[in-house]
């Protein structure tokens, strides 16, 4: 039998070793929220209303003032979906609205708050096609520098309103910095003036123009596109068919987007290089055949039109008289 020194001696251990656990345990972030994982692409209102205090809700807009104007949901952090585009030089020419360096895209993340153990939920206005395609923007550039703990909030805010869920008009508030880390360039989720060239001249990729069928047909171009028409040898498949007409604008099933498609006369299941006037609107097809139908040899061709027709590459044209 113990001794009443011994007994003491083992209260005081034990009494230290549980003041030592306490201080761990304090300084340690509680295990479920580290180890949280979108289960797929895109995640539900139900889902997010499920997990929203252990994921990090990223409001992608091209009007940030709209945040405050149109509500967002609660806790949302907002991006203006400029900022994630720049100008760049690559084969000794200055591109705008190209995909951003490294460190660019490091810093805006750490800005909004993101940590390398984030789980991230992308949101948008979710009225539109429209406005879709930020939150694929965000969500390819994720993907780009080997972040994968991401979704899309299918229907986006509007579909968050339809669920009677709360909306809040408060502007954002301060964000304590993140420490995400952008990693090394996944170079084969883009394709290159180069690899695009190749492939008009000798074949290969599918080539997918995603714009309206006005600029596809040369009836119209954006003003910093320097020649209306498409990519030669390139099927048009418009990005705006890829969700719902009207909000909220929930993605087509997999299988109706494969059928799609497949009636626009493309082969969903071979490699593809989708490309739209700046990099942009591409980033929902990119979303859907590789994210969405399963295909893994998908490219984004972000230089787009913008970057092919300022090196004074052929387009083709079919006007209607």
């Amino acid at each position: 039998m113990n001794n009443p020194v011994q007994k003491s001696a083992k209260a005081t251990l034990f009494a230290a070793v549980l003041a030592v656990a306490t201080v761990v345990a304090a300084l340690v972030p509680p295990t479920a929220a580290r180890a949280l994982n979108v289960p797929r692409p895109l995640v539900d209102v139900d889902w997010l209303d499920a997990n929203r205090d252990d994921v990090v809700v990223i409001d992608v807009r091209k009007d940030p003032a709209t945040f405050t104007k149109t509500g967002h949901i609660p806790g949302a952090r907002v991006v203006q979906s400029k900022a994630l585009r720049m100008t760049r030089e690559l084969y000794g020419a200055k591109y705008a609205k190209m995909r951003p360096t490294r460190a660019h895209f490091q810093a805006l993340m750490r800005d909004l708050g993101v940590n390398r153990d984030s789980a991230v939920v992308l949101t948008n206005r979710g009225e539109k096609a429209s406005q879709v395609v930020h939150a694929t923007l965000l969500y390819w550039q994720l993907k780009y520098f080997g972040f994968d703990n991401v979704a899309i909030l299918d229907g986006g805010n509007a579909a968050w309103e339809a669920a009677l869920m709360d909306m809040s008009d408060e502007p954002m508030g301060p964000v304590a910095a993140g420490d995400f880390v952008a990693a090394e360039p996944r170079e084969n989720l883009v394709a290159t003036l180069t690899d695009v060239e190749e492939t008009v001249t000798y074949g290969g990729p599918q080539l997918v123009d995603t714009r309206e069928l006005n600029y596809y047909l040369g009836l119209k171009k954006k003003s910093y596109v320097d020649a209306a028409g498409h990519i030669p040898n390139a099927v048009v498949l418009p990005y705006a068919f890829l969700t719902a007409d009207e909000g909220p604008a929930f993605f087509r099933p997999p299988m109706e987007q494969v059928e799609l498609a497949r009636y626009m006369g493309l082969k969903p299941r071979d490699s593809m290089i989708v490309y739209c006037n700046s990099g942009n609107l591409a980033t929902a097809n990119w979303f859907v055949m590789h994210e969405l139908v399963g295909n893994m040899d998908v490219r984004l061709y972000d230089g787009s039109m913008l970057q092919w027709t300022q090196n004074g590459k052929h387009v083709v044209t079919r006007h209607i008289n």
